[in-house]
């Protein structure tokens, strides 16, 4: 985010300026977005793990792996709402159309990756 608000202070009294300026900033936010789909990639391949150590763990801490499913969960969500908050300041619209999907997909992958884990939890405490 540095990084976009250098490019806002940028000079713009020329229009060579305006446009050098206007490209920085679009390149920044791309930046932006950028780095919470890779924290969001990341809480969904710790997940996958969390799923596997619910199967195959040590019963005795199976909560353990719940609370850190859902620690992971908050990372997806908090990722997200930062991809959302800067794509709409993006003017390049397949860009916009391609991180914003991968997004929900990743999202909604994560989200059914904490479900399986609360469900492999809950039978183990059973």
């Amino acid at each position: 985010f540095d990084k976009v608000m250098a490019g806002f202070k940028l000079p713009k009294e020329t229009d060579e300026q305006k446009v050098a300026r206007s490209a920085a900033i679009q390149e920044a936010t791309k930046g932006a977005c950028e780095v919470p789909l890779e924290v969001m990639a990341l809480a969904v391949q710790a997940l996958e793990h969390a799923v596997a150590i619910a199967e195959k763990g040590n019963k005795n801490s199976v909560t353990d792996t719940a609370v850190g499913a859902m620690h992971l969960q908050t990372a997806l969500k908090g990722a997200h709402l930062n991809v959302q908050i800067n794509l709409p300041s993006i003017k390049d619209e397949a860009y916009v159309a391609a991180k914003k999907a991968l997004a929900a997909q990743l999202l909604t992958h994560g989200n059914s990756l904490v479900a399986a884990v609360e469900k492999l939890v809950e039978q183990a405490m059973a």
